[in-house]
């Protein structure tokens, strides 16, 4: 039976015992399963990553007649396939605003609003770098 001080210094001891960094830990499991992939198996992967990103920038790429590509992100993709649509933006400042989508200008980072059923009816531009949240609602 251990008495009261050896449990103490065995406390102590595994206390001053540094603990393995989780990090660390990972990068030294990610070398080791790098290694024990054969190189067939490393250049698929390589490649199935390297297709993945290509698949990720050509669907944020839109061409437009007579102009060079322009990178569009996919939430402004998304904003741009709801026209016709009721939508509520919550802005950076300012209140939220809601309507009906009337039209996307993807070149320029901007949409168009119609506000609620009145006369005369307002429209509302609104730029897609203010917008933090978006809602579509459906017809």
């Amino acid at each position: 039976m251990a008495t009261p001080e050896q449990l103490e210094e065995e406390a102590a001891a595994k206390a001053m015992k540094p603990k393995p960094d989780p990090f660390e830990q990972d990068a030294r499991r990610e070398i080791r399963s790098y290694h024990a992939e054969s190189p067939e198996e490393r250049e698929a992967r390589q490649e199935k990553n390297r297709q993945e990103a290509k698949d990720i920038r050509e669907a944020s790429t839109v061409f437009y007649p007579g102009t060079t590509s322009h990178r569009v992100s996919l939430r402004d993709k998304l904003i741009a396939s709801s026209i016709g649509k009721n939508v509520r933006f919550d802005l950076q400042r300012g209140p939220a605003v809601k309507g009906k989508l009337v039209d996307v200008d993807l070149e320029m980072g901007n949409c168009t609003l119609q506000g609620p059923e009145r006369s005369p009816p307002s429209l509302m531009f609104v730029q897609f770098r203010h917008i933090v949240r978006l809602e579509i609602y459906p017809d």
